[in-house]
């Protein structure tokens, strides 16, 4: 029983009359293409990654940052105009509203004047310009490296005690 291929091969000539090209394939040209095409995919995606991100980062900024940050100036505003201005609270009652530098110098003067009527013992009142006790918690608190500290002119000197 014989068989016959229904696929003919052609022979060099007829392929040529037929339009075949016979060359093998150009495999570096065909790398190279499938390289390139590999990172113009790989760029865009980074591309859109990076552009989502920041719309991202913009839409939070806009609907979360802007919001409060508007909040903060508003209270700012606000405890400034309390802390600075004076301004009557009750007329009837005669409350008023001073400023904390004028409240705090009133105060000071109160007490050294010994008409303080908060519970405690009646002392001098220094302002915090002259306590250097106090310049030393700042600095503490920030972090500074603590200055020398005068001790207060009143201050008796300490007994140094000797060992024998």
């Amino acid at each position: 029983m014989s068989e016959a291929n229904p696929i003919k091969a052609l022979t060099p000539e007829e392929a040529l009359i037929v339009g075949y090209e016979r060359s093998e394939p150009n495999a570096l040209k065909i790398g190279a293409l499938t390289v390139v095409i590999v990172f113009t995919i790989v760029a865009t995606c980074y591309a859109v990654y990076y552009w989502y991100v920041g719309q991202l980062e913009y839409t939070h900024h806009m609907e979360m940052e802007i919001p409060i940050w508007q909040e903060y100036k508003d209270v700012r505003a606000y405890e400034t105009q309390r802390l600075t201005q004076y301004k009557f609270i009750d007329k009837a009652k005669g409350s008023v509203q001073l400023p904390i530098e004028r409240s705090m110098d009133l105060l000071i003067q109160e007490a050294n004047a010994g008409k303080s009527f908060y519970a405690g013992t009646n002392s001098a009142v220094k302002p915090y310009e002259v306590d250097p006790g106090l310049q030393a918690v700042i600095d503490k608190a920030l972090g500074k490296t603590p200055a020398a500290v005068a001790p207060p002119a009143d201050a008796a000197p300490a007994a140094k005690t000797e060992k024998k």
